[in-house]
């Protein structure tokens, strides 16, 4: 078997991405009988590579990294046969998670040795793919401004976040849209919308957490008011897990979405990274789009 390990080179900084630990995953897949490629590779480059790995012979393409890394493979893969590995080096590991895969490094690495092959679902908007969730509204304005800050503060990622929190919630922008499904319409005033690659869990328990990703759903979520305090009456309520009572809060599961926008062009997030798309946004499922090898 041939198979590729691509490592971020945000990754270099961490104790666990050095050289000797990029030895011992060669080494372990190659006692397997699995020859493997590595390339260290950040952004753009990472989607670049695996284009040309998905036209290669290759059995399947690791993804050793963060879930920005995992996401960025994963995003070309998509409606590909060739199956993707992962091995999560992240402080979150969201996707791992949620496809219950283990976090422990021995474990990861034997299932991708030994495990099997399931199809799960993809999201996809405007022609952009994501594994995870896209957003509009207050968090891609987060990320940038914690990019922005993270910049100017050295590097320091959680004090950059909560610079970055604190500037969108005191410029809480707005924004007046259009979302259509299936199910329903409307016109709303909204900070954000969230939808999932999967229906989310909303209770205090598993907040952030999807139980399954085949049911070829997508799930939205999003708060119907203008006003700073809708917003943190909102998140009390999921604090302490009655997040349904809240007249705000609004969710719907569907196929395909609509949102439209007297703006051109919104800031959209795909798996934490931002980019700049036309409206309307089409958001739609993919139904087993993507090969991941699981336990």
């Amino acid at each position: 078997m041939n198979a590729t390990v691509i490592y971020s080179k945000t990754l270099r900084k961490l104790k666990n991405s050095s050289q000797s630990f990029r030895k011992e995953i060669r080494e372990k897949l190659q006692s397997a009988n699995i020859k493997i490629e590595n390339f260290i590779l950040e952004g753009e480059e990472i989607k670049t590579k695996c284009r040309d790995l998905s036209k290669s012979d290759f059995d399947f393409i690791v993804a050793a990294g963060v879930d920005g890394t995992i996401s960025s493979i994963a995003s070309v893969l998509i409606g590909k046969d060739i199956p993707l590995g992962v091995l999560p080096l992240g402080t979150f590991n969201h996707f791992a998670k949620d496809m219950n895969l283990p976090l422990n490094f021995d474990d990861a690495l034997n299932v991708i040795i030994n495990g099997k092959v399931q199809k799960i679902d993809a999201g996809k908007v405007n022609e952009h793919n994501f594994i995870n969730n896209s957003s509009i509204g207050l968090y891609p304005r987060m990320v940038r401004h914690r990019k922005a800050d993270q910049k100017r503060l050295g590097g320091n990622k959680w004090l950059a976040m909560g610079t970055a929190i604190s500037r969108v919630i005191k410029q809480f922008p707005v924004l007046l849209i259009e979302i259509e499904s299936k199910e329903k319409a409307e016109h709303i005033n909204t900070p954000i919308v969230f939808v999932g690659n999967n229906i989310y869990q909303m209770d205090v328990f598993n907040m952030g957490k999807r139980m399954k990703l085949d049911e070829g759903k997508l799930g939205v979520y999003y708060v119907n008011s203008d006003g700073r305090f809708s917003i943190l009456k909102t998140a009390f309520l999921a604090l302490i897990n009655k997040l349904h009572q809240s007249f705000y809060y609004d969710s719907a599961v569907t196929e395909k979405l609509k949102i439209d926008s007297r703006k051109s062009t919104l800031n959209v997030s795909l798996d934490g990274e931002v980019r700049k798309l036309s409206v309307p946004l089409y958001y739609e499922i993919i139904p087993k789009a993507l090969n991941v090898i699981v336990p």
